[in-house]
């Protein structure tokens, strides 16, 4: 199930479901933080954790001055309230986003070019994952076992 995610992003991306993507890749660093660091740690701290730890280089190259924290409050503002106030409101008191690429200003606003902002954490997920794979043998056995889906339906192994 996991690895069909980002895939699925980049699908939804090239038929321009940019919020089926945008929901999708921030999900993806939950999934990944919950694995990696368990219960031992909140949500919020697995999150902004995975991110730094995995999504790093990510970041620093393709994201500058958008920061783990700033991914969370994105993560919570659009899933959880369906809007973006809080989020907005942290970078427009911010002159460090002001990369060429994914995050821009234009006319006043803050613009977020989702097509690599959600490449961006579906590519740390997939070398996450494939590393994780590999060198995990019970998260292997995991992943083997999870539930899939089949034809629109969630078939439970």
């Amino acid at each position: 199930m996991l690895k069909h995610l980002s895939a699925q992003v980049h699908q939804a991306i090239e038929k321009e479901l940019y919020y089926v993507a945008l929901y999708t890749a921030l999900t993806l660093p939950d999934i990944a933080g919950a694995v990696e660091y368990g219960n031992k740690v909140k949500n919020g701290e697995r999150y902004r954790r995975w991110l730094d730890d995995f999504a790093g280089r990510e970041f620093s190259v393709n994201w500058s001055g958008f920061s783990s924290q700033d991914c969370w409050n994105l993560r919570n503002s659009i899933l959880h309230e369906g809007n973006t106030e809080h989020t907005l409101m942290a970078l427009r008191c911010r002159d460090t986003v002001a990369s060429p690429g994914v995050y821009q200003r234009q006319d006043g606003k803050l613009v977020i070019d989702l097509n690599p902002f959600c490449q961006n954490l579906c590519r740390a997920f997939d070398v996450w994952l494939w590393d994780k794979e590999e060198s995990d043998l019970s998260f292997r056995q995991r992943l083997e076992s999870a539930p899939t889906v089949q034809k629109g339906k969630l078939v439970f192994h």
